[in-house]
């Protein structure tokens, strides 16, 4: 009768849950059967399960609660069950998710430097924790809007080559919105496409393509944290969030093996040192001082169609037929690349005027610093 009344409760408090509530849940029922309140510990695992009949780890979990009724219960979900090395995977994961959730008020990951749009949303992953964070920024106040629970790649982080099932590291654009019904169950409620390989990845030799967040088939509620064949996958519930918070395409995420939490303050210098740089690139440009302008470069810039040498000759030719040039930078944002300590990429909006030749793009640029100047190793459109 008590158990019944547990559940009842539990059911109540549980028939609505989010996905993050719901995850909160399972740790309460892991606290509870950890102090040995194994019926409460059981209504609460119940009550998730009538929810998410399909969630792997609760399923886990009541089976163990089962089997302690006619063995001890020295481990909780079935740590000695070589079969479940994912699932066990999973707990750990999402419990050191549910620590790091807790120390995020107020702060932004440190890779964010800037962002001229007083507006913003950005999507950031952690590989290490398994973690999607949707930062929004609203009258220049920023705030952690949801966090999910992320599958990645069979084979960790750092993409480098097609088929390696790794998830990629780096800064990149969700460039398209695939519905449900474009797409076979297997991608759940739907695809938001990220612009794998980008600029950077292209510049390094990095291969492969298809990298897409997706939600899961019907039949699953998550995967366990490395499972996907380098996409970032989620569930269905989170996904629908998700795809509700990108509200237009060109949304940037930045994928980091590990997220360092700052102030918003904490880049200031920096973010200083690049707007000037930047300003200063477009005024060089604008004076049609090709030489000057140039300075700006570093000797191994290399895009897919030039290098330092070709660039250097097409925009002399370029620029000699201009009698004025006018730019206008919209949309600024400037990140620290991840992985990488000396790299920072910018993106804007550029608006280009000469007496020949209009232009308007999205843009990015990669800065590097090479004995103490920033200098730009690739630029081009974001595509």
């Amino acid at each position: 009768m008590m158990v019944s009344k547990l559940f009842f409760l539990s059911y109540l408090f549980t028939c609505c849950l989010s996905a993050s509530e719901l995850e909160n849940q399972l740790f309460s029922a892991i606290d509870d059967i950890s102090k040995n309140k194994l019926e409460l510990g059981e209504s609460k695992i119940k009550s998730i399960l009538n929810q998410k009949p399909n969630f792997k780890l609760a399923l886990l979990i009541y089976g163990d609660l089962q089997l302690s009724k006619i063995s001890s219960l020295n481990n909780i979900a079935g740590l000695n069950n070589s079969n479940a090395k994912g699932l066990i995977n999973e707990l750990r994961i999402r419990k050191l998710r549910d620590n790091k959730i807790r120390n995020t008020d107020d702060l932004i990951p440190d890779s964010l430097i800037y962002s001229s749009n007083p507006n913003k949303k950005f999507i950031f992953i952690e590989t290490d924790s398994s973690s999607t964070y949707l930062l929004n920024k609203v009258s220049n106040q920023f705030s952690i809007d949801k966090n999910f629970y992320t599958t990645i790649g069979k084979n960790g982080p750092f993409k480098e080559v097609e088929g390696d099932k790794k998830t990629p590291i780096g800064v990149y654009k969700v460039i398209n919105r695939i519905s449900s019904s474009k797409l076979p169950d297997f991608y759940g409620t739907g695809a938001l496409p990220i612009n794998y390989p980008n600029n950077f990845d292209k510049f390094s030799k990095r291969t492969g393509s298809g990298i897409w967040f997706h939600g899961v088939p019907k039949e699953t509620y998550s995967r366990t944290p490395l499972a996907s064949d380098g996409c970032m996958v989620l569930s269905n519930d989170d996904f629908f969030e998700l795809n509700k918070f990108v509200n237009s395409l060109n949304t940037t995420t930045i994928i980091s093996k590990k997220i360092n939490w700052v102030t918003p303050k904490h880049n200031e210098d920096v973010k200083s040192i690049i707007l000037a740089t930047l300003n200063n690139w477009k005024a060089t440009w604008e004076s049609i001082d090709t030489e000057k302008y140039l300075s700006f470069y570093s000797k191994k810039f290399k895009t897919k169609k030039y290098d330092y040498d070709s660039w250097k000759k097409m925009k002399l030719k370029v620029n000699n037929s201009k009698a004025f040039i006018d730019i206008n930078l919209e949309d600024i944002e400037i990140y620290k690349y991840p992985a990488y300590p000396n790299l920072f990429l910018t993106y804007f909006k550029q608006n280009y005027e000469s007496n020949n030749h209009n232009s308007s793009m999205l843009k990015e640029i990669l800065w590097e610093f090479e004995n103490g100047n920033l200098k730009i190793i690739s630029e081009g459109g974001v595509s």
